[in-house]
């Protein structure tokens, strides 16, 4: 008797356990906006990883008890907290894109006073190969250029990390005449050097100023 007991006892924990490990919860993830499906959406619980959303924003879970606070997250979107009660097949998650304000970012030099011309040296020309005008401008400092599609024309100018098309954000002067053509149809501010020729800026005062 006491081990039909037992056996019965033994047999309602397994259907007990059975059955709380059949606790799914099923939905798909969507854009609050635009209404499409989010994959790789992760889903946590007290920092633990439940599951992942597949490429369709479709997930499953299983929970072996309610009621559980589950969140939402991925990159560029806010997350999202919810708190799961009963066993659900078709839960639909939105989620809300986050804006991303970038402070304001100040640079200042640590010595006002030095501010103003910056000359590079003769030897620094003479020691770097110049076939043309534009590499002259290479010296500066965080300045590269790339000439795209056909020639003919500008090249391209970055500096440091910035795209200045062909002179938009900066003024080149030749013997203090600016060179930039602010009513040019490619772009505000185009400046060319290809006038110039190789072996001129050797001996012509040639400016370059920035502005940010």
């Amino acid at each position: 008797m006491q081990k039909l007991i037992l056996c019965s006892l033994w047999i309602l924990f397994f259907s007990l356990s059975i059955f709380a490990q059949n606790k799914t919860i099923q939905g798909k993830v969507t854009d609050q906006e635009t209404q499409l499906t989010i994959s790789r959406v992760r889903i946590t619980a007290n920092k633990t990883l439940l599951a992942t959303t597949n490429e369709t924003g479709e997930f499953s879970i299983t929970l072996e008890k309610f009621p559980l606070k589950v969140t939402f997250s991925s990159e560029g979107y806010l997350k999202k907290t919810i708190v799961l009660k009963k066993e659900t097949k078709n839960l639909n998650i939105t989620l809300e894109k986050e804006v991303i304000q970038l402070s304001e970012i100040v640079i200042n030099s640590k010595n006002q006073k030095k501010l103003g011309i910056q000359k590079v040296s003769k030897i620094s020309l003479q020691l770097r190969p110049i076939n043309s005008a534009h590499d002259f401008l290479k010296t500066v400092p965080g300045l590269f250029i790339a000439q795209h599609a056909e020639g003919g024309k500008a090249e391209q100018i970055f500096l440091r990390g910035f795209d200045n098309d062909h002179g938009t954000d900066f003024a080149v002067l030749v013997d203090d005449i600016g060179v930039n053509l602010s009513s040019h149809a490619h772009g505000q501010g185009y400046a060319d050097l290809h006038f110039l020729i190789p072996g001129t800026p050797f001996s012509t005062k040639l400016n370059l100023t920035y502005f940010f």
